[in-house]
């Protein structure tokens, strides 16, 4: 292979990897690899685009409602990797830029799942799946009208 071609083919990957890294978000790069990201787009093109919107619009967080009783979970971070629950104290800024692939909340099929988020006095209200389907679909019709 001559200087030009290498040269070539290290173009074409760079901007392969340009065009593939502005397409998934960030917060999948934490728990996908690159490979498994690209096998996604390949067989699945909208996969991508439906995880980039879930992980972004999955939770909200709000203040802890007083005086109602909820039926809540206590949210933990998790090793991304292995799935073990880790111990660390989860704080506001782990609030900030949430990504619900490292906690261990999930989203039940038919009803809202919320999780107390350590000493914060907030509430995490994880969407169902039923629920992120409706807003998914909603997502895309406002997105074909513009």
């Amino acid at each position: 292979m001559n200087m030009k071609q290498l040269l070539l083919s290290v173009l074409v990957f760079v901007l392969g990897f340009t065009t593939y890294s502005q397409q998934a978000d960030s917060k999948l790069c934490d728990v996908y690899s690159v490979s498994q990201l690209e096998h996604f787009r390949q067989v699945s093109p909208q996969s991508i685009d439906y995880m980039n919107f879930y992980v972004n619009n999955v939770v909200t967080i709000v203040d802890f409602p007083k005086g109602k009783q909820l039926e809540t979970q206590q949210l933990f971070k998790k090793d991304p990797k292995t799935g073990e629950l880790l111990t660390d104290e989860i704080t506001s800024l782990d609030l900030i830029n949430f990504n619900p692939y490292l906690y261990n909340c999930k989203s039940a099929s038919n009803k809202n799942t919320y999780y107390t988020i350590g000493s914060t006095k907030k509430l995490l209200v994880m969407y169902s799946v039923q629920e992120m389907a409706r807003k998914y679909k909603q997502y895309q019709n406002n997105n074909k009208e513009k």
